[in-house]
């Protein structure tokens, strides 16, 4: 295992206010932080649980958790998939 672990600031918690009266552009930045946040916690476990790994080994697992997590293929979200299009390509 690396021994040097990039560490990465983390958002301040007053930066998650209310959103009410943000933009949607705010509002998709913050879920994007959020999602950022919740990928280091995740690699944080993964180092905790697997001391051996390395960072390829970290990332392998990383990525095998948002591929196989439960409802995972069907994007987190209980029933079946959507038959939307969105800007008119099929999903």
């Amino acid at each position: 295992m690396s021994s040097e672990h990039v560490t990465q600031k983390l958002p301040s918690p007053a930066r998650f206010e209310p959103m009410s009266g943000s933009t949607p552009r705010e509002r998709l930045l913050a879920a994007l932080e959020l999602y950022e946040v919740g990928e280091q916690m995740a690699r944080a476990r993964l180092r905790r649980e697997h001391p051996d790994f390395d960072d390829a080994a970290i990332e392998t697992a990383v990525v095998r958790w948002r591929q196989e997590r439960p409802g995972a293929p069907y994007g987190d979200h209980p029933g079946p998939p959507s038959t939307r299009t969105l800007g008119g390509a099929a999903p």
